[in-house]
C-alpha cells in the first residue's frame, strides 16, 4: 500500500474473523487513530498485525465494538497492509 492507496471497506464486514484484516482503532497518546491490521484474538483482547516488519504486533485489550472501527478490507488481503494510521 502506498501513501495515496484507496482502500475499500465493507462496512457489513465486523463480524470477528480471526487473521480477517480490519480498520480497526489504536489510540496513541490521547489522540484516536485508525490503523488497518489483521485481528487475532488474545487471552486478554486481540492481537494487531501488520505486514511492516518495523511495526510489531500490538495488543489490545479494547473490547471488539470499540476496537473494530467500521469494517474489514473489502478487497485485497495482508499482502496488502503497511501499518499506516489515519488521524480521525
Amino acid at each position: 500500500m502506498t501513501k495515496s492507496s484507496i482502500v475499500i471497506v465493507d462496512l457489513s464486514g465486523k463480524t470477528q474473523i480471526g487473521g480477517k484484516v480490519f480498520v480497526v482503532n489504536t489510540p496513541e497518546s490521547g489522540i484516536d487513530m485508525v490503523s488497518i491490521k489483521s485481528v487475532r484474538k488474545w487471552e486478554k483482547g486481540f492481537v494487531l498485525l501488520g505486514d511492516n516488519p518495523n511495526y510489531p504486533p500490538v495488543l489490545s485489550a479494547l473490547g471488539w465494538n470499540w476496537l473494530c472501527v467500521c469494517g474489514s478490507l473489502g478487497c485485497g488481503g495482508a499482502g496488502l497492509l503497511s501499518d499506516r494510521h489515519i488521524t480521525m
